[in-house]
């Protein structure tokens, strides 16, 4: 069997600069009894050609500028709103299949979180196109919404509350929901490498509060600066450890970043920025966590983030936001309402900092309740839904 993978085109594959899908497109192209072809987009010709046994890499490279070609697509959508024509990379991604005289080549291919990837690619395919949507993007009733649905052979999406929202729009499609998973070598960290890490970053006698992910708006991260704020003046102990891409850091200026800044100037040391941290190393500052902060605003479909912390043994505070309340259960997790953001976050932490026993309870259930979203389920179960019942 050969699959063909199309990567949303943000970062490479493999997934060497991070990134949630790309490191899932990782996890299911290692089952070596499957051929595949993985097409990404890179930022200059330097990026090296990577191999696997059963895996193909193919790059295409980003132009510097929007250029003559960028424009040409953006004008033909427009003229004829369908998105049948694509864009500078899908097209260049199609040009090549065709050089390659690759039309008939492939099983199934799998066009990862991108919709409006399904048009151009079923024109030249016609058939065979699995849509594995990580986000609820089709949830709005936007004109192309249901080509888009009726164009795939199957929608695999990584919760329910994906799922729901697209049976809204078209229930005839098959739908399923494969939720994500965590590598167990993941969780492997030895003590020695923990004290390590908490001396490096001055976390030896704190107890600490974590986020890990991008540092936006969306993500509730002002929310996590404003309680932690509150927390500190009454436990001058804690520390909030940050974990991401540190957008506070650029000269960029907006309303938000203005406001975090402020905030943190206020907290002096207690806030900690690890910067961008490889995936390889991202479980060692998982491990110094004690609560794990996940309060995302918008609705999040299913987020690594809640998994991994989970698989590492975090206790977590997470909001009912999107598919995270399908990720983790009141026994291993507090769940909070987006309402009144701040305060249910500022109550839930003080609880967290005065009951190590409940702490403790919410650590050892959380990592009981990953064994459910491990890679090796996975994987089993999203090349499964790809092939069972045929094609169309």
């Amino acid at each position: 069997m050969k699959i063909l993978v199309i990567n949303p085109g943000t970062l490479p594959s493999p997934a060497l600069y991070g990134g949630a899908v790309e490191t899932i497109i990782d996890q299911y192209t290692i089952n070596q009894s499957i051929d595949f072809v993985i097409y990404s987009q890179v930022d200059n010709c330097s990026f090296n050609n990577y191999k696997k046994k059963n895996v193909e890499y193919r790059y295409i490279y980003k132009e510097k500028k929007k250029g003559f070609k960028f424009y040409t697509f953006k004008i033909l959508n427009k003229i004829f709103k369908n998105y049948y024509f694509g864009d500078v990379y899908t097209s260049s991604i199609i040009k090549d299949l065709k050089r390659r005289k690759e039309k008939e080549c492939y099983d199934y291919i799998i066009i990862e979180n991108i919709p409006k990837f399904v048009l151009p690619f079923h024109i030249f395919f016609k058939k065979n196109i699995v849509l594995h949507q990580h986000n609820n993007y089709l949830n709005k009733k936007s004109r192309l919404n249901t080509s888009i649905i009726k164009k795939c052979s199957k929608i695999i999406t990584v919760s329910n509350f994906v799922k729901n929202n697209i049976k809204k729009n078209y229930e005839k499609n098959e739908i399923t929901t494969v939720y994500n998973g965590v590598d167990q070598e993941f969780t492997k960290v030895s003590n020695k490498e923990i004290t390590s890490l908490k001396k490096q970053l001055g976390l030896n006698e704190s107890l600490v509060f974590g986020y890990v992910g991008r540092l936006v708006k969306e993500k509730g991260v002002k929310e996590i600066l404003y309680a932690f704020k509150e927390i500190h003046k009454k436990y001058p102990n804690t520390k909030l450890l940050m974990v991401g891409s540190q957008g506070f850091a650029s000269n960029k200026k907006t309303d938000f970043i203005d406001e975090c800044k402020k905030i943190i100037s206020e907290l002096d040391d207690a806030v900690i920025f690890s910067g961008f941290i490889e995936q390889k190393k991202l479980h060692k500052y998982y491990s110094i966590i004690d609560v794990q902060l996940v309060p995302s605003i918008i609705d999040d479909a299913c987020p690594m983030s809640v998994l991994e912390g989970m698989a590492v043994g975090c206790a977590q505070i997470v909001t009912d936001s999107g598919g995270i309340p399908e990720e983790v259960s009141t026994d291993s997790a507090i769940i909070i309402s987006r309402n009144k953001l701040i305060d249910n976050l500022i109550s839930k932490m003080e609880i967290l900092i005065n009951d190590e026993k409940y702490r403790k309870k919410l650590v050892n259930n959380s990592i009981k309740r990953s064994k459910f979203f491990t890679k090796e389920i996975f994987v089993k179960n999203f090349l499964e839904t790809i092939v069972k019942g045929g094609t169309r």
